[in-house]
């Protein structure tokens, strides 16, 4: 039950949704832009979150949908997940998703509302930063197209009138993807490490979700990679990034963390071995 009133709002078009936003600030009210809704409900019943207004952009015009358009693949912001999993072409991003709560919850759970939420982990971002994707965010000034590398540094640093519009994710060309995803108790579970490496012609990419307080992720050009460098050389080097980061909470140990992540960067230098080199 939520204990608390708030406005609600159905903007039918981008403009609509931020100038209803503008108002909110300017009256000096709370307002939160609303996807699938899932986290924000949940929030609301729990008391961890309140609010003077939900602006609901569900109905507004190319925010639910994928349209493949030239060497991209377009998905709206508010596309539910599992109509992410049934599309064919994103398959390193399916493969992360259909790990992310169960079957019917990821009918509600929406692509933008896992990467701008307020949960910590945000396994979505991790498949999308190595893609190097590409973010169509829609404010006061119209929308704005940036890399999401570009805007994520922890969370998504937008303005307060913004939200993420279109999601552009080029069409794959991985050599080789590895995902490792350990979890307390249930397969469903959030994870307590989901270590997501990808090699691509260009770069390794290695993201962490549920090791520390938010995603991390170190990306390794191929002058980086070193060729004469040994496998327990380049483990060491990942270790060293990512271990201070490690945190403790009711999941487990930040000890135990490092303990997993120790275990994963060697399973995956050991998948790709060879192509490394």
């Amino acid at each position: 039950m939520i204990n608390f009133d708030f406005d609600y709002y159905r903007p039918e078009s981008s403009q609509e949704a931020v100038e209803v936003m503008q108002g909110l600030i300017s009256q000096k009210k709370s307002g939160l832009y609303y996807g699938g809704g899932t986290e924000i409900l949940s929030n609301f019943r729990k008391g961890k979150l309140k609010a003077d207004a939900v602006i609901d952009l569900k109905t507004v015009d190319g925010l639910v949908g994928i349209v493949e358009e030239g060497d991209y693949i377009t998905v709206g912001a508010s596309t539910p997940l599992n109509q992410i999993v049934e599309f064919n072409g994103l398959n390193a991003l399916t493969g992360v998703i259909q790990t992310i709560a169960d079957h019917t919850i990821r009918n509600t759970l929406t692509i933008g509302g896992n990467i701008c939420g307020r949960l910590p982990y945000k396994e979505a971002v991790l498949p999308l930063l190595a893609a190097n994707a590409q973010l169509e965010i829609f404010g006061v000034e119209g929308a704005r197209k940036v890399l999401m590398r570009d805007v994520f540094q922890r969370r998504m640093a937008l303005e307060p009138t913004e939200f993420v519009y279109k999601i552009r994710i080029p069409k794959e060309s991985v050599e080789r993807v590895y995902t490792q995803r350990e979890t307390v108790a249930t397969a469903v579970d959030y994870p307590i490490l989901h270590l997501y490496g990808r090699l691509s012609q260009n770069e390794l990419f290695v993201g962490l979700s549920g090791f520390a307080a938010y995603p991390v992720y170190e990306i390794w050009s191929k002058e980086d990679l070193n060729p004469s460098a040994t496998d327990e050389a380049r483990h060491e080097r990942l270790m060293e990034a990512f271990r201070s980061q490690a945190r403790t909470d009711e999941r487990g140990t930040a000890e135990y963390r490092v303990r997993l992540l120790d275990v994963a960067l060697q399973s995956m230098l050991k998948t790709f071995e060879g192509g490394l080199l």
